[in-house]
């Protein structure tokens, strides 16, 4: 597990290297908005990729349904092997983001639904812009 969140004045930069079935738990600490979403995936093309975002502090993957789910396509392309992974790339709308009021927190997997536990075969990469509080 590779979390790291950089905390700049009005903005946090949630990065997750190895997003997998391990559950990332509130990750701001309390209220946040989702400002923006990037999620790279170097599966193959069949074996999408799932993140599963909970408005919730302690969420239970395949047991607590996810508030929003983000589909991400495979590309067979390692970034880590100098080529470039397919990159989904999401802004949020409305423009103040999306409120998490309970807390954000979040998983990733190759099913789509709430009973979806198994992680994908290689390392997924989760970079979120939040905005701390729920202003």
């Amino acid at each position: 597990m590779s979390l790291s969140i950089v905390k700049l004045p009005t903005l946090w930069i949630v990065q997750d290297t190895d997003a997998d079935n391990t559950v990332e738990k509130d990750v701001c600490a309390g209220p946040c908005r989702l400002l923006h979403v990037q999620v790279t995936n170097p599966n193959n093309p069949s074996e999408l990729a799932y993140l599963k975002l909970f408005n919730k502090a302690n969420p239970i993957l395949g047991t607590d349904a996810p508030d929003e789910i983000i589909e991400c396509p495979g590309s067979n392309v390692a970034s880590a092997a100098g080529g470039l992974a397919q990159v989904t790339d999401v802004p949020i709308h409305p423009p103040k983001g999306l409120l998490f009021s309970n807390g954000l927190s979040f998983a990733c997997t190759v099913e789509p639904g709430t009973a979806g536990t198994t992680t994908p075969t290689l390392n997924v990469a989760v970079t979120l812009q939040v905005q701390p509080g729920s202003d």
